[in-house]
């Protein structure tokens, strides 16, 4: 399967971009380790970065619940398998999902690369000569660099 027709990477950028417009909605919630789950307001669901992209290609309708093969049956036309990966390393900062995956070894790498690269850094100086202690990079934030880095990249998310 080719992924980087004309097409396909217009419709991996076209979902990055709905992905950014329904968090700034309201109607998608970034969750660690639920692919997507629709929340008890029933406006709303909570999604990981590759459940997003899901609800975003097929809608939380068919994604409610969904499992790991739902989620890649809906994303496989436009996305590669590596590149989920990627995708959805980075978003639980772990590689370890994907350890039974018999990747090569340059991608095993690029795994645990992209499980670093949005790790939440400790940032103290608030401004105005005060000091705060505070965590950046939450679950929100990741979601939203993934996505950016998706468009920025014209379709492809770069460790």
């Amino acid at each position: 399967m080719h992924y980087n027709t004309k097409a396909k990477i217009a419709k991996r950028i076209a979902l990055a971009k709905e992905v950014l417009s329904q968090f700034d909605l309201g109607k998608i919630q970034a969750t660690k380790q639920v692919y997507c789950i629709l929340s008890t307001n029933g406006y709303s669901c909570d999604v990981c970065a590759d459940g997003a992209l899901a609800v975003a290609c097929c809608g939380v309708e068919k994604m409610q619940e969904a499992n790991a093969n739902m989620v890649v049956e809906c994303l496989r036309p436009y996305f590669s398998l590596t590149q989920l990966a990627l995708i959805e390393a980075a978003f639980e900062q772990t590689d370890i999902r994907y350890a039974t995956v018999d990747y090569n070894v340059p991608i095993k790498e690029k795994l645990k690369v992209a499980a670093k690269k949005y790790k939440p850094v400790w940032r103290s100086y608030t401004g105005n000569g005060k000091y705060e202690a505070k965590w950046v990079a939450a679950r929100e934030e990741r979601l939203q660099k993934i996505m950016r880095n998706i468009i920025r990249n014209k379709g492809t998310f770069v460790v």
